[in-house]
């Protein structure tokens, strides 16, 4: 199974497919890490480096982006507070440090500085923005990767 969620998002699925009986693989954010179902052994795991996490995390603070970043079982975010992202698919306002915390299984964490606190490798930075500035700012730039 393989998917942009962090294992511990996959792993009520895999117990359902019963993969730890067939020989089945996790394959996890993006392609990041690779887990072994029957064993629970990672056979993989390219993470970014601490030095590169951070400048990601530096890059992104100049737009009007909620980072988040995970480490064990919790995410890490700058302000619990700042949480509220317009979903324009559904015409809907959603906590969407709820939404990603729980999907996959992590328990939420406040630092206030998350860039000196990301000092380990990670496996992925997840941005959420408003569907309103993201296109605000493909139209600004003509360029959504910028992000």
């Amino acid at each position: 199974m393989a998917s942009g969620r962090p294992v511990g998002g996959m792993q009520d699925f895999a117990k359902e497919l019963a993969m730890n009986k067939h020989h089945g693989l996790l394959v996890a954010y993006n392609g990041a890490v690779v887990v072994d179902c029957e064993s629970g052994n990672i056979l993989f795991n390219q993470a970014m480096t601490a030095e590169e996490g951070q400048a990601v995390l530096e890059h992104v603070k100049q737009f009007d982006v909620i980072p988040m970043i995970s480490k064990g079982n919790h995410t890490y975010v700058n302000d619990v507070y700042n949480n509220r992202i317009h979903w324009e698919k559904k015409n809907l306002d959603i906590n969407i440090i709820e939404y990603e915390s729980h999907g996959g299984k992590y328990l939420l964490d406040e630092k206030r500085d998350l860039l000196a606190f990301a000092d380990f490798p990670l496996n992925k930075i997840l941005l959420a923005g408003s569907s309103d500035y993201r296109l605000s700012c493909c139209t600004l730039q003509r360029n959504c990767c910028t992000i």
